[in-house]
């Protein structure tokens, strides 16, 4: 009870107390695997074979998901080799949790290997091999393997497209991806939310933002903020700023609190000159209790005519205060104010108008003092 309760620790409590046999010592590596504590679980594992009791196919099978987990393959192969020593059966359990483990551990081919050795095949095993590829970025061959399922006798569900779905989006297989959507009808299956995020993601990325805005407004189902979030995104990268604008405001509608909509919009407005309407986007978080989080970068923007550019780091992001002079009441006021909200240190660099980027993000990396700078800018003008 207390194992599948997310306890484990009194799960072993209890355990110390009982008389052990393999039944008692599966129940508490199952605690410890089922709350994410797959390295414990594995020194569960040898202890219960050091104390001399002898796994079954479940602990085995649990062992391998262990491994899986933490990508552990050398206790994996040692597994494998326990397996095919002591003469076990190779279901479909084991197989599947042997090319689950495989396939996270970065050796594919072997995991196709133990795939195709399979005599028989459920959908689980069909959708880990799907997976397998997903996560390798190898979309051509979770398609193929697609194919193959489709010829067999067993029939994709819900996972199985979540599954080849997230392959086309991670490689950008765009019309692939969208007939692999429409095909989930065919077996009378309905789009979830996440499979809809999949796609969002795919037309998203590929450009293609309109359509992934019908799509969207097309759901059956409530969008949340982290899918509109996901094509404002898309807008940013492909810089398609009016658009983005719209998204980022629907986002903010659907999940008021989440600070990072506010300020991409901000980004956004200030980058097509609308000074007035960013500063309001900023008013109306303060106005309504949102704060950055720790990780956003803070832009001050000031269109007045300089010479120089003010820079300063916010938790790691060189930032650039356009047209305010270093010696300027609105400067100090501007990094009072935006260093007293962060709580960082600032500094101060000349830098001379017509200073290409690269410079500048080279100069912002030689002063910055904090190690995780990556160079970002908020703004450049």
């Amino acid at each position: 009870m207390y194992g599948k309760s997310g306890s484990p620790f009194i799960a072993w409590k209890i355990f110390s107390r009982t008389q052990k046999d393999t039944v008692t010592w599966n129940t508490l590596i199952s605690s410890y695997t089922n709350s994410g504590q797959s390295a414990e679980a594995l020194g569960l594992y040898n202890k219960m074979v050091s104390e001399g009791f002898e796994p079954n196919e479940a602990t085995l099978v649990m062992v391998l998901s262990a491994c899986s987990r933490i990508a552990s393959l050398q206790k994996g192969e040692q597994i494998y080799s326990y397996l095919k020593e002591r003469g076990f059966e190779f279901n479909i359990s084991l197989a599947t949790s042997l090319v689950d483990m495989y396939a996270k551990c970065s050796k594919i081919e072997k995991s196709r290997e133990i795939f195709d050795a399979m005599k028989e095949k459920d959908v689980i095993s069909w959708n880990v091999m799907i997976s397998g590829y997903g996560m390798h970025g190898d979309a051509e061959s979770a398609i193929q393997i697609f194919k193959k399922m489709e010829k067999s006798n067993v029939s994709p569900n819900e996972l199985t497209f979540l599954a080849i779905l997230s392959s086309c989006a991670h490689a950008g297989l765009v019309k692939e991806g969208k007939g692999l959507f429409g095909r989930m009808r065919d077996y009378s299956l309905s789009p979830t939310f996440k499979h809809y995020a999949c796609m969002v993601d795919l037309l998203g990325k590929s450009g293609n933002l309109h359509e992934a805005e019908d799509l969207v407004l097309s759901m059956p189902i409530d969008p949340d903020g982290g899918l509109w979030g996901s094509l404002l995104s898309a807008c940013k990268m492909h810089n398609n700023i009016q658009m983005g604008i719209r998204i980022a405001k629907r986002a903010i509608e659907v999940d008021p609190e989440n600070d990072g909509y506010y300020v991409m919009i901000a980004d956004m407005l200030t980058s097509l000159g609308r000074w007035e309407e960013a500063e309001n986007v900023r008013m109306i978080m303060k106005e309504t209790g949102v704060r950055k989080r720790a990780g956003q970068g803070l832009y001050l923007p000031q269109h007045s005519a300089s010479d120089s550019r003010m820079c300063y780091t916010v938790r790691g992001l060189a930032v650039v205060i356009v047209g305010t002079r270093k010696d300027s009441q609105s400067y100090v006021s501007m990094k009072r104010k935006a260093c007293a909200e962060v709580g960082i240190k600032s500094f101060d660099v000349d830098l001379p108008e017509q200073e290409p980027e690269a410079d500048l993000i080279r100069k912002v990396h030689e002063l910055n003092e904090y190690p995780d700078v990556h160079g970002k800018l908020t703004s450049y003008v």
